[in-house]
């Protein structure tokens, strides 16, 4: 399946400012391309030119690009390549010859309106059975079987006496999500406060996706898994543990949290089809997972209107504040930084509340820090909004390593990008490579944090406090192709889509 998508040249380079660029077509309008947009710096971008008349190398604008055949370029593609159609002539042909590799199944082509204006003519009268959305973001797929899948969404932290802040919003967009996809879900809660609640879920449905928090399998679990399949072998199990994440053989979530004894583990590998993990665990148990990192709904949080003052460093912190947020550090960090004669001009506005706050509030006496750093407690809509609007750097937890974490998948992280702020923490975030240059990582150690560094990852960021508005839509752009739930999500809806529909309506 090939996937198209209008790009304006703005959106273009936002993207390849952490991708490369791979060309389809050595053409005219590959030319044409380099040149109307040579003003942007595109020409730097292009690593690859892919043709079928492949010579070493093609000149445009005076500037030599590799040019490699189609079958070459399936065995070196990589999610680091942006792909884009430079060919008007040639594109029926061009989309039929990708669709023969299968290194290139579900591959995501761009295309210009202003540039290729015959691609648009082409989308306009597309054949039968692709589906369209809008035109200024056009997907164009193959005819695909949409038999309608039944879905179970079990979760056992919704409810009255289980709902955690956020965690229902999440649910909520992934059930969206499976519906924007024709699947038809109905969804049931399996909170301990919900009296023999695994007899009340219905037999029949083709998958049943059961997201469990904290909270031991027991025997009627593992009953009613060998009882779906035993009515039906032809149903799938997915399991996803929310906060599943191990380095080697330490799961921060401990395996005896989730399944109750050895028995359970062995009965369960034999009826659970697939587990959702957030790690980079290629099974768990001996059960294939699917793997993939946490999504929101970028559009659902509003973007910053930037009012920051351009001579101070506004930092932000939003959390239900613990021990393992290590904001004790940054705290320890901001009073070293300021008792040995500290100039720059930084405020730290942190959000929320927690059982760690009257700590932090002991620090903040210890070093002075009441005109430097603001406690606003728990806010929300366009309260929380205003102080977002003024922060320009946010940061993440300094402190994962203490509860075991080596890689972060939290949903603030997400939440920090769709504002477009650029982000300092302590662990490695699973969304952000070597190359991303709005990430600063420090040592998951108990050090205060260097101030210093922070002030340099500013300067670099917003050199002579100018490119606020850039750096802020340029990180949101990021989020709405690495973490919207849609994109994250897909790995999950794509296996939903590849079983057998069986259940009726």
């Amino acid at each position: 399946m090939v996937e198209l998508v209008l790009y304006s040249y703005e959106e273009l380079l936002q993207q390849t400012a952490f991708k490369k660029l791979a060309c389809f077509g050595a053409g005219q309008d590959f030319h044409r391309f380099v040149s109307n947009y040579k003003d942007g710096g595109i020409e730097e971008k292009i690593d690859v030119v892919i043709d079928n008349n492949a010579e070493k190398t093609i000149i445009s604008n005076n500037k030599d690009y590799p040019v490699i055949t189609l079958k070459q370029f399936a065995k070196i593609y990589r999610n680091d390549y942006i792909v884009m159609i430079t060919s008007s002539d040639y594109f029926d042909e061009m989309i039929t010859q990708i669709e023969t590799f299968a290194e290139l199944d579900k591959i995501t082509c761009l295309f210009f309106k202003l540039l290729l204006p015959e691609l648009v003519n082409y989308i306009s009268n597309v054949t039968t059975g692709t589906i369209l959305d809008d035109l200024l973001h056009t997907k164009c797929q193959k005819s695909q079987n949409k038999c309608k899948r039944k879905i179970a969404y079990l979760a056992n932290h919704i409810g009255a006496c289980g709902t955690l802040p956020g965690v229902f919003s999440k649910i909520r967009n992934h059930i969206s999500l499976f519906e924007l996809n024709g699947m038809s879900v109905e969804m049931y809660n399996i909170n301990n406060c919900v009296t023999n609640k695994w007899q009340h879920i219905p037999y029949g449905y083709d998958v049943y996706y059961i997201r469990i928090y904290n909270e031991p399998t027991d025997e009627a679990f593992v009953s009613f898994c060998e009882t779906v399949k035993k009515i039906n072998s032809k149903s799938k199990i997915i399991l996803e543990f929310p906060s599943f994440s191990r380095d080697d053989l330490t799961s921060t979530v401990p395996l005896d949290s989730i399944v109750s004894d050895n028995e359970d583990y062995s009965r369960l590998r034999f009826c659970i089809d697939k587990i959702v993990s957030y790690s980079k665990d290629e099974n768990i148990w001996g059960i294939p997972t699917i793997r993939m990192v946490n999504g929101i709904e970028v559009e659902a949080i509003s973007p910053r209107q930037i009012k920051c003052k351009q001579n101070s460093i506004c930092v932000i912190a939003v959390a239900s504040f613990n021990y393992w947020h290590g904001y004790d550090r940054f705290l320890e960090g901001l009073g070293v930084y300021y008792s040995k004669g500290g100039e720059r001009d930084i405020k730290l506005h942190m959000v929320g509340d927690g059982v760690i706050v009257s700590q932090y509030i002991e620090i903040i006496k210890k070093y002075s820090l009441n005109k430097r750093v603001f406690m606003h407690g728990i806010k929300a809509g366009e309260d929380l909004n205003t102080i977002y609007n003024r922060c320009n750097i946010a940061i993440e937890s300094f402190g994962n390593h203490r509860r075991g974490l080596t890689l972060s998948s939290s949903l603030k992280t997400r939440e920090y990008v769709a504002k477009g702020l650029p982000i300092a923490g302590g662990s490695e975030v699973d969304i952000f490579n070597d190359d991303y240059p709005y990430y600063l990582e420090f040592p998951a150690d108990e050090t205060p944090i260097d101030i210093n560094e922070i002030i340099g990852f500013y300067d670099r960021v917003y050199p002579n406090h100018k490119n606020y508005g850039f750096v802020n839509k340029t990180i949101r752009n990021f989020a709405k192709y690495t973490c919207d739930i849609s994109i994250t999500m897909k790995p999950v809806v794509e296996y939903i889509e590849s079983i057998e529909a069986f259940a009726q309506d």
